[in-house]
């Protein structure tokens, strides 16, 4: 498997998941942020939130019943009736999985200003500090403005930062996509969740000091103020043609004011440019309007998608503090819901692996000790030795048996090279003499013949002095074909003629020499 293979398959673990909502006029824009092994991924959903709200709030069940009725019509007086549409307040509405949905810029008002005395970090009506939630959340819907407040700290300041947006506005946006404002969903300003979008495309660095990031789209975009932790204030931005240079100019000259007047700050720091980077003029130039190096940073453009994954990494990370305008008619959300299942059950996950990994191991651990026992105990003439000892045994046994292994391995065999010598030897000769050695412990044996060899004198009739019978090339050949010889002694060669005669009959002995391979 390659590494990209790997890589795919570990992005499809998921872990854990949020979704973020933003609804806009040209429609709903749904991001999934999921975190993988290797990180956060983007997912697009294509699912519409209001489709799937009303599959939540009854639409399955409505069909599994009006199934029931048509395959069972005895069963259909027994059977609760269904409405067509589902009446939020007449039927038991289900809890759906929250989301973190967008407010637009100019819905809400933000406010950041230095605090002078200490509070909480979070300020809203809590739903701890009441005795009966619910009449509490009636009151709180008649009220036309929804506020909730932030403070965070800069430095040695204390920044209090606050979010107001009219109940309607909520109300409307909850209804058209089928939700509810009293569900544990976020709602969070656009340019909040933009800034954590582009904070995660490109980290904030330094760490110290103020930041300003312009998150830039074709003809829209965003100028934030903030830290590398929080956004402070931020300025909308759109352009006509030729005239992006100096809305950056301006956006710069308001917030660095807003950042040294109203948050006493040092002023800007540095400056950062993300998305649609393109200028009508020279960014020089710009530089030395503002005084400041202007850093690219990566990061996609700026578009509602943006802001819906920057919706999304808040649904992921709910836990982190930021705002949320339906905070105070909300009720509290209970530990079940706010514990990390996710990473509970990754965790439990590894430790199980971790356990079944040293269990194996212990058990291979305990397999070798026994047999090591069994070993020591098969051997009592050892108990006692050194290891020096024992170490100096084995080398005289091994001194003494390698030989023996080494005959024992050879591929020659003389029972067999004497039956190759009788079956290939022609029919009219005759064997007169065989005989073979392997010098396996000879250091230096014979130089002439090698560490082993096969001599074969064999006698063939010969009528005539000087005129060698045919016979001879015959065994030679026949010799070199044959398959057992080729293996252990393929080098045959004639080493001796005689012509003899004895009783009036004239033969010719010779000698075959068979060697192995060089």
């Amino acid at each position: 498997m390659s590494v990209g293979q790997i890589q795919a398959v570990l992005r499809r673990i998921s872990l854990r998941s949020g979704t973020g909502v933003y609804p806009t006029e040209s429609g709903v824009h749904r991001i999934e942020a999921v975190q993988t092994l290797l990180g956060i991924e983007r997912r697009e959903v294509a699912t519409d939130l209001s489709d799937a709200a009303a599959e939540v709030r009854g639409d399955r069940l409505q069909n599994i019943l009006a199934g029931v009725r048509k395959s069972v019509p005895s069963l259909a007086k027994l059977l609760p009736a269904v409405p067509e549409t589902f009446d939020e307040d007449s039927e038991p509405r289900r809890k759906v999985q929250p989301v973190t949905i967008g407010l637009r810029a100019s819905a809400v008002t933000f406010i950041s200003e230095i605090q002078l005395e200490d509070g909480p970090q979070i300020h809203a009506v809590a739903p701890a500090e009441r005795e009966d939630a619910r009449p509490e959340a009636e009151e709180k819907r008649a009220q036309s403005v929804l506020t909730d407040r932030l403070t965070v700290s800069v430095g040695k300041q204390k920044i209090r930062l606050t979010a107001k947006v009219r109940f309607g506005e909520l109300h409307t946006i909850t209804k058209e996509n089928g939700l509810s404002v009293e569900d544990q969903h976020r709602y969070e300003p656009e340019p909040w969740a933009a800034w954590r979008a582009s904070a995660h495309y490109a980290p904030f660095k330094p760490t110290r000091g103020v930041h300003l990031r312009y998150i830039l789209g074709e003809s829209t975009g965003l100028a934030v103020l903030g830290t590398h932790k929080w956004p402070l204030a931020w300025q909308v931005l759109s352009w006509e043609e030729d005239g992006k240079a100096e809305a950056l100019l301006q956006a710069y000259h308001l917030l660095n004011v807003h950042a040294l007047r109203r948050l006493k700050l040092s002023g800007i720091e540095h400056v950062s440019v993300q998305g649609d980077d393109t200028l009508e003029t020279d960014w020089e130039e710009l530089e030395q309007a503002m005084g400041h190096e202007i850093l690219g940073v990566d990061g996609p453009e700026f578009d509602e998608s943006f802001t819906a994954f920057g919706l999304a990494l808040g649904t992921l990370d709910s836990r982190s503090d930021s705002l949320n305008l339906a905070r105070s008619i909300q009720e509290k959300p209970s530990l079940l819901a706010m514990a990390p299942w996710g990473e509970t059950g990754f965790i439990f996950a590894v430790c199980v692996c971790m356990f079944l990994i040293l269990q194996d191991h212990a058990s291979g651990l305990a397999a070798q000790l026994q047999q090591v026992k069994r070993e020591v105990y098969a051997a009592p003439w050892a108990r006692g030795q050194t290891l020096q000892k024992l170490t100096q045994e084995q080398a005289l046994l091994a001194r003494d048996v390698t030989q023996m292994i080494k005959f024992l391995d050879r591929e020659l065999q003389f029972s067999r090279a004497l039956d190759a010598v009788a079956t290939e030897l022609p029919a009219t000769t005759w064997l007169v003499n065989f005989s073979g050695g392997d010098f396996i412990w000879e250091k230096n044996p014979n130089k002439a013949l090698g560490q082993r060899y096969l001599q074969i004198d064999a006698g063939a009739p010969s009528a005539e002095r000087g005129m060698a019978p045919p016979e001879i090339n015959q065994a030679v050949r026949s010799l070199e074909s044959n398959e057992y010889m080729k293996a252990v002694m393929p080098r045959v060669k004639l080493t001796d003629v005689n012509w003899r005669q004895q009783n009036g009959s004239g033969f010719t002995v010779f000698g075959v020499l068979s060697l192995p391979k060089n």
